[in-house]
């Protein structure tokens, strides 16, 4: 197991500590992977001394690693209430929210940690923490404000300075993204994201035999880091090396199977290769894993035309023109342990009634309009729901409990339903029908990936399903505005 503690930093930070030794059997209790007898400790100890905020940092890092993700919160938020003047404290609630992807929370939590920061680095390192989630909403120009702020206070931090870099394309500033990459690198030649992101910046640039040189020092210095092989065989891939291309990107799914971007560029390689099947999995792959909510529409673009027509050796009937591709998806609430072999066996049960569907694990293997299972066991990573500011407007059905439970969430089905449009009526009933069954006996959530909304399982009963072949029209018509001249979806 990985260790999660930095033991010699923490022993430095607890010198001073009451119960240091009883603390530090704590921390390598939790490294040995004893979460549970890590955290019976740590009570023990606050229980004896409730003002040591190390402590319930600690007790919620456990928390973290053992999945717990809304106990590893509120015991930050205990730790808050007793100390509400101790600064990191706050970073580290900000640093957790922002996972959960509760953005506005995490702003809160890093905005109010950095007017109590004493320590100019740690408050540096608060700014760059707020810069990172300002980033994540897509507000860049003050994600860019905050980290010149930060540098001001750290100068030689190389984080800040990478991160500065990124920022810098995003507010019409690309001629300092090299002047800060390049800054890094004097300041810690063995930094290995200021290589990455040199030769990212240089692929922007079209020079793809400057970015090799820059990605290859970064293979060099980090040879288990995946983000290093996707992006070398990015470049690979751009000057004809298809052989080179595919080494690369196989070795970084093979390390990070969680990274949609490794599958766009999996698929480039065996569309420039003809293998038109192959490169149609991987673009759904990358979609499932969540390719659009982190880098746009790219892959939806190439899907048009890489999914239909001729030359697809599996699955053309149900990616052609003359059919449709309609996905679901529903999170588990609970530690139910869900697999493909027990959603089959329960979709196979279900399905004689609708006669509509067959199940399949993989596009690859499907020869006729169907549905395809997936089912994601780190959803946290892979998939995320919904974050609880956007359920605020897109998930006005759920309890507050459901949208808690959906942050925290491990384990979630994706649907792709497969029809001709000739079928659709039916399908769509048969669909929705499916779905209801499938979550009415379970603790879950339905997703809608087309209207970006989550329903309650009794809503979706109540306002989904077809009766007597007649539907409420206003239950499945969904309108989002956006502001600062963003687009009106319906």
């Amino acid at each position: 197991m990985k260790n999660f503690f930095l033991i010699s930093v923490l022993l430095g930070l607890c010198s001073n500590l009451f119960g240091q030794d009883k603390f530090i059997e704590a921390i390598n209790t939790a490294n040995e992977g004893k979460i549970n007898e890590a955290i019976k400790m740590l009570d023990e100890l606050i229980a004896e001394d409730s003002k040591q905020a190390r402590f319930y940092e600690s007790k919620s890092i456990c928390y973290l690693n053992g999945g717990n993700y809304l106990e590893a919160l509120d015991v930050l938020t205990q730790a808050i209430e007793l100390m509400p003047d101790t600064a990191y404290l706050y970073n580290a609630k900000g640093i957790l929210n922002e996972q959960l992807r509760n953005f506005q929370n995490a702003i809160t939590d890093f905005s109010i940690g950095i007017t109590k920061a004493e320590d100019q680095k740690l408050k540096a390192n608060m700014l760059s923490n707020l810069s990172g989630t300002l980033f994540k909403i897509r507000d860049f120009q003050s994600a860019y404000d905050k980290l010149i702020e930060a540098l001001s206070l750290d100068p030689d931090n190389v984080d800040i300075l990478n991160n500065l870099a990124t920022c810098c394309d995003e507010v019409g500033k690309p001629d300092e993204t090299l002047k800060y990459l390049e800054r890094i690198i004097v300041i810690q030649d063995d930094y290995i994201p200021a290589y990455v992101n040199l030769g990212f910046k240089y692929q922007l640039m079209e020079d793809h035999k400057s970015a090799l040189k820059y990605l290859d020092k970064a293979v060099e210095l980090g040879p288990t880091e995946a983000l290093c092989y996707s992006n070398r065989s990015f470049s690979r891939y751009k000057l004809g090396d298809l052989k080179g291309g595919m080494e690369d990107i196989n070795k970084s799914i093979k390390l990070k199977s969680s990274n949609s971007y490794a599958y766009k560029i999996r698929a480039l390689i065996y569309i420039e290769e003809g293998e038109q099947a192959k490169a149609c999995d991987d673009l759904n792959t990358a979609l499932k894993k969540g390719y659009t909510n982190q880098y746009g529409e790219e892959v939806n673009e190439l899907r048009k035309t890489t999914c239909v027509g001729d030359g697809i050796e599996a699955g053309a009937e149900m990616v052609s023109k003359d059919s449709i591709l309609l996905g679901y998806v529903f999170y588990l609430l609970d530690d139910e342990n869900l697999t493909f072999n027990k959603l089959n066996a329960e979709v196979k049960k279900i399905n004689p009634a609708l006669n509509s569907f067959k199940t399949f694990e993989s596009l690859a293997e499907s020869q006729e309009p169907g549905v395809l299972l997936t089912v994601i066991d780190n959803a946290r990573k892979d998939f995320p729901a919904p974050d609880l500011e956007y359920l605020k407007y897109f998930g006005k059905s759920l309890s507050e409990e459901e949208k808690k439970k959906m942050q925290s969430s491990n384990t979630c089905v994706i649907l792709d339903f497969y029809f001709a449009k000739a079928n659709i009526n039916k399908a769509l009933k048969d669909a929705n029908k499916l779905i209801n069954d499938l979550v009415q006996n379970r603790e879950a959530v339905v997703y809608d990936p087309q209207t970006r909304e989550s329903f309650s399982k009794n809503h979706w009963k109540d306002t989904k399903l077809v009766r007597n072949n007649s539907i409420n029209v206003a239950n499945h018509i969904s309108i989002h505005y956006y502001h600062d001249g963003e687009l009106c979806r319906g």
